[in-house]
């Protein structure tokens, strides 16, 4: 239950880094401030949004089998939300109707409406083969690919110039998410350091503060989803849950309601229709780039647009329940799964995805 709620936290911090961006905050302060500080730092925590929510899925994958009614409703929530909106937003007047945004709407995996989303699919699609290499290997041979993988897109831009044949695009694609893939893996399998939480939690503060010191001393370099400190508290804070137990029960009543409607949150809140609307008519954020409110209404906006998506996600959820929850939509997916290239693919694993 630990983990869900890290979930939660993690999709928080990621709906932070989308208003700090696509609301203007990070271009509107000025270095040197006390507003700077704080936005920036707020900005450097939530860095560890995206790498833990990868982590959390490598850690499940890495220990269950590849599901394709899983792959499939991924794609049917993907594609459900971004039609919807589109459809909505364009009989509103507030998108152009046209056979490009049409395609795109309908379309959101293959054109990269979402870069997230694309890249977790592409993911998933790789799950049995990447758990291939996680249940053959053994504990050296996985410790000497973590640090390999580390090494080509972790550290090397710490200390040496990009090389564009071992960039992951700062985090944004697949690549990295498959290196986040095996640290979750080694995590799962292999790390079981009697180790205090509370060590773990200190340790990812210290290196986001680190980040967060050098940016506002004028130096960026380790504001990357692959830089190494950036990575390190992402790994920190995910060991740092899986070590805490929630035993009270309506709390873990609520985050067992919450959490799987997380991506919903990020597949709303950052669709580009609903961006254009929400930080320029609805929050309307440009009004207090110079105001001291600002250290409120972050917050205050982040928990709204987090609260708002997750209530239209679930309306969404229950408007497709008869649909995904049919004998027919259960049919569709076991025929997929009795393709023969399927059947070879899983026949080869012992067990090992999600």
């Amino acid at each position: 239950m630990s983990i869900e709620l890290l979930r939660i936290l993690l999709m928080l911090m990621i709906v932070t880094l989308h208003y700090l961006g696509h609301g203007g905050l990070l271009d509107a302060v000025l270095p040197g401030g006390g507003r700077y500080v704080f936005v920036w730092t707020l900005e450097t925590f939530s860095y560890m949004g995206v790498n833990g929510f990868v982590l959390i899925s490598g850690y499940y994958l890495a220990g269950s089998d590849f599901k394709i009614k899983k792959l499939i409703a991924l794609l049917v929530q993907i594609v459900s939300t971004s039609a919807a909106i589109y459809l909505i937003f364009a009989a509103a007047g507030l998108a152009p109707l046209t056979k490009g945004h049409l395609f795109g709407a309908f379309f959101p995996v293959i054109t990269g409406k979402y870069w997230f989303a694309t890249s977790y699919i592409a993911l998933y699609c790789l799950v049995p083969f990447l758990n291939m290499v996680v249940k053959t290997a053994t504990k050296q041979q996985m410790q000497i690919l973590v640090v390999l993988l580390s090494a080509m897109f972790c550290s090397w831009n710490a200390f040496f110039p990009p090389l564009t044949i071992m960039s992951t695009n700062g985090g944004y694609n697949v690549v990295w998410m498959v290196c986040l893939y095996f640290f979750a893996a080694y995590l799962r399998l292999y790390w079981d350091r009697r180790i205090s939480p509370c060590w773990y939690l200190a340790g990812a503060v210290l290196c986001c503060v680190f980040v967060a010191w050098k940016k506002c001393t004028g130096s960026g370099a380790f504001l990357s989803y692959v830089s190494v400190p950036i990575t390190l508290a992402s790994i920190l804070l995910f060991l740092f849950f899986r070590g805490i137990t929630i035993e009270n029960r309506a709390v873990s009543r609520v985050i067992s309601f919450v959490s799987p409607l997380t991506f919903g949150v990020y597949l709303i809140s950052d669709n580009i229709w609903v961006r254009g609307v929400l930080y320029t008519r609805i929050l309307r954020t440009s009004l207090y780039f110079d105001s001291a409110k600002i250290l409120f209404i972050i917050p205050a906006s982040v928990l709204a647009i987090f609260a708002a998506a997750m209530l239209l996600e679930r309306i969404r959820a229950l408007l497709l329940q008869p649909l995904t929850g049919s004998a027919a939509f259960q049919r569709f997916c076991d025929r997929v799964a009795g393709l023969k290239f399927l059947r070879g693919g899983a026949s080869g694993q012992s067990g090992g995805t999600a």
